[in-house]
């Protein structure tokens, strides 16, 4: 929430909720009282656990179904990461898949949905994301996994995406929800790049919205989409925020960007966004 000089942000802490426990930091100096580090004349602290996002993830689907009195909303997550810099020591992923487990078909009436594969281990970069074992897996690349992949083969699909494409983007969720919660997660290619240098443009329409994003922007290959509402940046909440005070943390953000947006089902179509 901002202060009234428009230079104070408000974080929201786990466990607390939208009207949990709450940290004022000012934007003008970055400098949050939990981080002590100093990294390029800007008082930082090491980036948060992944958990801390889920949780905030948690803490927002709790307040959205409670307005919306659904029993549950759907969720995307995903990471995306490059291979362009190999000093950033991208090599250092994993991401395990299993087969689904097999399900009776049903006797009568319309057949269950096709199952997904499930992750059944993530390791080196992927755990800065908040993918978790268990997940279902949506998409490679912009590619949909749908039945006649199995987990052999979905996994060797990723490395020929690194390999060839020059980046890999893992998309995991679900489907089951009247608006749909996404979180993403981009490395940056290169930790000093600047709100202008990554291709995406944000304004007030009436919440704070993804605007544009550019062809060659390192969003390109996420699940973010134009219209999206940003709820928050690296757990830090949008709210009150002016594209101003985006463009300003999102270029202070060391290498890893957590985005958490909320995106409503098409009432004619019944697709999210």
């Amino acid at each position: 929430m901002a202060g009234e000089d428009g230079d104070t942000i408000t974080e929201l802490r786990p466990g607390g909720g939208l009207g949990g426990e709450t940290t004022t930091f000012d934007l003008r100096s970055m400098e949050l009282p939990h981080q002590q580090a100093n990294v390029g004349g800007i008082p930082r602290g090491p980036p948060g656990p992944a958990s801390e996002a889920s949780t905030l993830a948690t803490a927002l689907a709790s307040e959205i179904n409670s307005v919306m009195h659904g029993p549950k909303d759907a969720f995307l997550r995903s990471v995306t990461f490059y291979k362009d810099r190999p000093e950033d020591n991208v090599d250092n992923w994993s991401l395990t898949l299993l087969d689904p487990p097999s399900r009776p078909a049903r006797r009568f009436g319309r057949g269950r949905k096709p199952a997904r594969l499930i992750v059944g281990s993530v390791g080196g970069v992927v755990t800065l994301s908040s993918i978790r074992e268990g997940d279902e897996l949506k998409s490679i690349n912009s590619r949909k996994i749908g039945p006649s992949y199995n987990a052999d083969r979905a996994m060797l699909l990723m490395d020929e995406c690194l390999e060839e494409e020059g980046f890999l983007s893992i998309a995991v969720g679900n489907d089951e929800g009247e608006d749909i919660l996404i979180q993403v997660t981009v490395i940056k290619p290169c930790p000093h790049m600047k709100y202008e240098e990554m291709g995406m443009i944000v304004w007030k329409w009436g919440v704070l919205c993804i605007k544009e994003i550019a062809k060659d922007s390192i969003f390109k290959h996420t699940v973010l989409k134009e219209a999206d509402h940003i709820i928050s940046i690296n757990d830090i909440v949008c709210e009150k925020m002016t594209p101003e005070d985006f463009a300003h943390v999102l270029s202070e953000l060391p290498k890893e960007v957590h985005i958490l947006i909320r995106r409503g089902r098409q009432r004619w179509s019944g697709k999210f966004g």
